[in-house]
């Protein structure tokens, strides 16, 4: 699977993720955002103990913790992966009529990248 698709999956369909995958995935994006943008070991190791707002975004359970210790992109991939396999009549890819390519959003009716725009098709 593609990152883009991943991170799409993700982001639109995280309804479909497990208790365990959405504490995961507070968990990493707490760690992304204290650390500016890091999500690996260290950045996990570090960020604790920063007494910040999103420190009540991490987590001390062991199942969390190792779901989310493979780092913010590798999990999104699991992830996705898992829903898509686990769910694939629910996910949904919006892609382009012209070039193919993935939407932003599951609604859109244009794509920045190629500037292709299906407003007026209706699909």
């Amino acid at each position: 699977m593609a990152f883009e698709q991943a991170r799409y999956i993700v982001r639109f369909y995280g309804s479909f993720m497990s208790d365990q995958e959405r504490r995961a995935w507070r968990h990493l994006f707490a760690i992304f955002k204290l650390t500016h943008r890091h999500t690996d070991t260290a950045a996990q190791e570090e960020a604790w103990g920063r007494g910040r707002p999103l420190d009540n975004l991490l987590s001390t359970d062991p199942k969390v913790k190792r779901l989310a210790a493979v780092g913010m992109d590798a999990f999104e991939l699991q992830t996705a992966e898992r829903i898509g396999r686990d769910h694939r009549e629910g996910v949904m890819f919006n892609n382009c009529p012209r070039s193919g390519g993935l939407a932003k959003t599951p609604k859109a009716r244009q794509r920045r990248h190629c500037r292709q725009d299906w407003h007026a098709t209706g699909g």
